[in-house]
């Protein structure tokens, strides 16, 4: 060519025709770059559910949360914990009061004068009133105050989980335990069950604790002996309480995580979006294939657990009202040999089983601490996790490697060389990209890379733009090695159109030059 601003560089199968470097291509670039292929494996759909819940079992049982470093998210809400854990309290101290209340009340009932019958009634009522309004103002305190400061944890961490995700690199996000649809999901529920540990949990254990020792008290003052028997069924009472409330909002899919079905959206998603890398990869079928799979399993999932649901609901009454039977029971043995009173009996068995249920209905919100366990372990991954190339860091030389200003009309004209390039996607690392790629580009000058399907044209413009960085060698831009530039900056001189442009809501030129 007679035009010595063009210049055409033909990429074969197994090298590149010009400066002695090597390319070795793949069947198919998509198997290369590790980009959006919907052709994945069966067995890893289906398996990555069980390793998931693997993951989390190990990360349960051997993760150390980082308390002061998780409640100081929290630091500008502390005053907010002091309502909430009253209110929690408060709550709590409602379940026991109640068979206080019902044990005098009963008593009055028996009682043969009238008027003395309609007083202590009323009393009683005025006493039930009461409970409410605690209760009530309890569930505000305790809900509304945990609820602010959730609110803001689950802001801060979204925020700061973003940013931190705008950092990585380009290989982060190669890897299918980062995909796009797995980081959405990600900020959407990992903040929310970061709250279990920080408010919910605390919560409930306030109330827990409230529960017990008000049940224990109002019981054992009625009848320590029948206040004793009835105290060795509390963990029954309470895991069936537990087992029940679990259970029944199982049934309704309450709570429930539909892996199978999260999957299917997530293909699908992806499918839609890249209909068009799909179908050059004639992929269609085996896609349709993998999400009917899914949601068949899907299906299947939510089917099993309603026997099981059944019968354990079923086990957690029995048990309920077994130690009720128990309870009373005695009690009628003591009244028989001790004298023991009716309304005493009632107060001591009716203090640990209402005791009992409150417990019990507060356990079962508990059920998602191993989750919450992995958010956190999770979050603070990503948080400390060190860019390989931050686009957001100010370090890196600018436009004095040009020699020039910062117009960017006046920097067109740089030399760039690939000096021995070897490269391999991180995540396909026994797949051989590039090897010690020879290439200089003269300033002003036009390049065409010509090659088959996966031939590494388009890994060439990646590491140009420090998507990724070579696994040996260097990429100069004039006398710089371009990883000692800055990134942002860089990336601001460049103008990039893909073979399968993403397009924002700009203009044709802005679209362009916004690379």
């Amino acid at each position: 060519d007679d035009d010595d601003d063009a210049h055409a560089i033909v990429i074969s199968t197994s090298s590149v025709v010009s400066d002695g470097g090597l390319i070795r291509a793949q069947s198919a670039a998509a198997k290369s770059t590790g980009s959006a292929v919907f052709v994945e494996n069966e067995h890893f759909a289906v398996d990555e559910e069980a390793e998931e819940k693997k993951r989390v079992e190990q990360i349960s049982k051997t993760y150390r949360v980082p308390w002061l470093r998780l409640f100081g998210l929290s630091k500008p809400e502390f005053a907010y914990y002091l309502p909430s854990i009253l209110g929690a309290i408060l709550s709590g101290v409602a379940m026991p009061l109640e068979a206080l209340l019902l044990a005098q009340a009963l008593k009055y009932f028996f009682d043969p004068d009238v008027d003395s019958m309609m007083d202590g009634i009323v009393r009683t009522s005025l006493g039930f009133v009461g409970i409410a309004i605690g209760i009530a103002l309890g569930n505000v305190g305790q809900f509304w105050g945990f609820a602010f400061i959730g609110e803001h944890l689950t802001k801060r961490v979204r925020t700061a989980c973003y940013g931190k995700m705008l950092r990585q690199e380009i290989a982060y996000f190669d890897d299918p335990a980062h995909a796009p649809g797995r980081l959405t999901s990600t900020l959407g529920t990992y903040a929310l069950k970061l709250n279990v540990l920080t408010g919910t949990q605390l919560g409930i254990f306030a109330q827990l604790a409230a529960t017990a020792i008000a049940g224990v008290i109002i019981s054992f003052s009625a009848s320590p002996k029948l206040a004793a028997v009835m105290l060795a069924t509390l963990p029954l009472l309470a895991a069936a309480g537990a087992i029940g409330v679990i259970f029944v909002t199982r049934e309704h899919g309450i709570g429930k995580k539909d892996d199978s079905s999260g999957q299917a959206n997530q293909i699908a998603s992806e499918a839609v979006q890249n209909l068009r890398t799909l179908r050059a990869l004639t992929a269609e079928v085996r896609t349709r294939d993998l999400f009917e799979m899914l949601i068949t399993k899907s299906a299947i999932e939510h089917g099993k657990p309603a026997f099981i649901s059944g019968f354990f609901y079923g086990m957690s009454n029995f048990m309920t009202y077994g130690a009720v039977a128990l309870g009373f029971w005695y009690g009628a043995l003591l009244i028989d040999t001790e004298g023991l009173a009716f309304d005493d009996t009632i107060q001591a068995v009716m203090g640990v089983f209402l005791s009992a249920v409150g417990i019990g209905q507060a356990l079962a919100f508990l059920h998602d601490i191993k989750e919450a366990r992995t958010a956190a372990h999770d979050i603070f991954e990503l948080l400390d996790r060190r860019s390989a190339c931050d686009p957001l860091c100010p370090d890196g030389r600018k436009a004095s490697i040009f020699n020039v200003d910062d117009d960017y009309a006046n920097n067109t004209n740089v030399k760039i060389v690939f000096d021995g390039v070897d490269f391999a996607y991180p995540h396909r690392p026994e797949v051989q990209i590039l090897k010690g790629l020879n290439l200089e580009i003269p300033a002003g000058q036009t390049v065409a890379l010509v090659g088959p399907s996966g031939g590494g044209k388009s890994t060439v413009f990646a590491l140009l733009q420090r998507f990724y960085d070579p696994d040996a060698g260097s990429i100069y831009v004039e006398s710089a090695d371009l990883n000692a530039v800055n990134v942002s900056w860089w990336r601001s001189q460049c103008g990039v159109v893909s073979q399968e442009p993403v397009l924002f809501d700009l203009s044709l030129g802005d679209n362009v030059t916004y690379g």
